[in-house]
């Protein structure tokens, strides 16, 4: 998929983010803009190039009302745009519009996995202003407690997850073992 994450990238699959007749476009773009690109140029600066086009897709689309034509295992792809921001706002407004999907869930649905995720995002956002696991690769300067806080593996951004079947709890697993029970969402929520 590495031309048409490209050819996504400079901006000429845009058009697919317009076409409100045929919303599930725009989910195909996102996902080769936020998802294949992170997953492609996992650990360089690259995997956030185009971290504010994506945004700015999912904020047209919201305003348009897209998200209304979409099933929650679609919808997720655009608040995984959001919670992927260090912004506080662009959190808060995945928090909403994750609440809108989820009210078409059921308990036992496995995108619920997402609700711990999201306010996992918007925790660290609050706490520090940024994702401490990025500040490496961004090269920027970590502070004391961003190193503590990396060095705590009960959740980590950069590492699997899996989610405990019995209480519905989200934890990250060290890479390198085996992938269990539970549902690996690690390519989903590359941060």
């Amino acid at each position: 998929f590495g031309d048409d994450v490209g050819a996504a990238s400079s901006g000429r699959f845009d058009s697919w983010a317009l076409n409100t007749q045929r919303p599930r476009l725009l989910i195909a773009l996102i996902i080769l803009l936020d998802q294949f690109r992170r997953n492609m140029h996992r650990d360089t600066p690259e995997m956030y190039s185009q971290d504010a086009h994506c945004r700015t897709l999912v904020k047209r689309a919201i305003r348009s009302g897209v998200p209304k034509q979409l099933q929650p295992n679609e919808g997720v792809f655009l608040c995984l745009v959001l919670t992927h921001s260090e912004d506080l706002g662009d959190q808060m407004l995945c928090m909403e519009l994750w609440r809108e999907f989820t009210a078409q869930l059921r308990l036992d649905d496995p995108l619920n996995v997402f609700d711990e995720v999201f306010k996992r995002h918007v925790a660290v956002i609050q706490r520090f202003g940024r994702f401490p696991h990025r500040n490496e690769i961004m090269n920027r300067q970590s502070t004391r407690e961003e190193l503590e806080f990396l060095e705590d593996t009960t959740f980590r951004f950069d590492m699997p997850l899996k989610r405990d079947e019995a209480t519905g709890q989200v934890r990250s697993r060290p890479r390198g073992r085996g992938s269990g029970q539970g549902l690996d969402i690690r390519s989903f929520v590359a941060g």
